[in-house]
């Protein structure tokens, strides 16, 4: 992970959160949620993030729904991020599932009951 990419997290208080908050594949939703950060806003911040290679996409063919995880680079990043608030990290391994599947169970369990 390059300094430049983390000095551009630290600058920015909702891109700090969002990195922070995805410990878990997340949805849009959940994220803004978890964070309170405006959906809007917070939908831009991820692009962002998506942008600079610090978060993917696991169902992109999704309309609805869309699971975001952290790249190699974002795990980085939120390492050292949970270094200089001296905060203690957990591991995640990412399991291998059809994330296809999952989010679109997340999306549509309400129009199936």
């Amino acid at each position: 992970m390059t300094s430049n990419v983390h000095e551009w997290i630290k600058k920015e208080e909702s891109r700090r959160k969002i990195l922070m908050t995805i410990a878990q594949p997340l949805t849009g939703k959940q994220i803004g949620r978890r964070t309170g950060i405006p959906m809007d806003t917070c939908s831009y911040v991820v692009a962002k993030l998506v942008t600079r290679g610090l978060v993917t996409c696991l169902n992109p063919e999704a309309r609805n729904s869309r699971l975001y995880w952290l790249t190699d680079s974002g795990i980085q990043c939120r390492k050292k991020l949970h270094q200089d608030l001296a905060l203690t990290y957990e591991e995640y391994d990412l399991p291998s599932i059809d994330w296809a599947l999952y989010g679109w169970i997340c999306f549509s369990h309400r129009s199936i009951v």
